[in-house]
């Protein structure tokens, strides 16, 4: 695999990109809602860890953006026309700006708050209620709407690739189950 993006298939620099990006905030996601449940040491690593890997996903999401407009692309996906494919354009660019709105939430919400000063500088405390401060329902809003639109990401990638072509494979994925035209034909 080449590391620029071909006609039909990204290259290796997209790929890992967008996977290592795809685990970070898979892990992200609920562990902004769990750490509030912790207690001591816990959920002070908790919510050190999550400072930290939203740091890691704001500089993924603006290095996926620089790569996405330098590298080429490959062909648009068969059957992927009109309505849908707005849909799969539209898709793409809200999770970018929803990623980049809780990114800057988040960066916002802990400098107000004092909170990254007191886990990375201090004592490692956490202020009582975080909801005190104005970028907390900014950063609320912006995990809900990725969080929405990646299961609609994650549902559009598989029907399609139940219903017209090995989408997968175009990321480096092999060997997911994938209906050929010719069955799609028989079962009509």
């Amino acid at each position: 695999m080449s590391a620029r993006s071909t006609h039909d298939h990204y290259g290796s620099v997209a790929v890992a990109l967008h996977w290592v990006s795809a685990a970070a905030i898979l892990v992200l996601l609920p562990s902004g809602y769990l750490m509030a449940e912790l207690e001591g040491g816990a959920r002070t690593f908790a919510y050190r860890a999550h400072l930290a890997l939203g740091g890691v996903v704001l500089v993924l999401t603006l290095a996926r953006i620089a790569w996405r407009w330098w590298d080429d692309k490959p062909d648009p996906l068969p059957g992927i026309d009109g309505l849908h494919k707005l849909a799969f354009e539209a898709n793409h660019v809200l999770l970018y700006l929803g990623l980049l709105g809780a990114s800057v939430s988040g960066v916002a919400l802990s400098i107000q708050s004092g909170l990254a000063e007191s886990l990375f500088l201090g004592d490692g405390s956490i202020p009582a209620n975080l909801w005190d401060f104005g970028p907390r329902m900014a950063h609320r809003v912006f995990t809900w709407s990725v969080a929405v639109l990646l299961l609609g990401h994650v549902g559009g990638v598989f029907l399609h690739q139940w219903t017209r072509s090995d989408t997968i494979a175009r990321m480096g994925v092999r060997g997911v189950p994938t209906a050929s035209h010719e069955q799609l034909r028989r079962q009509s």
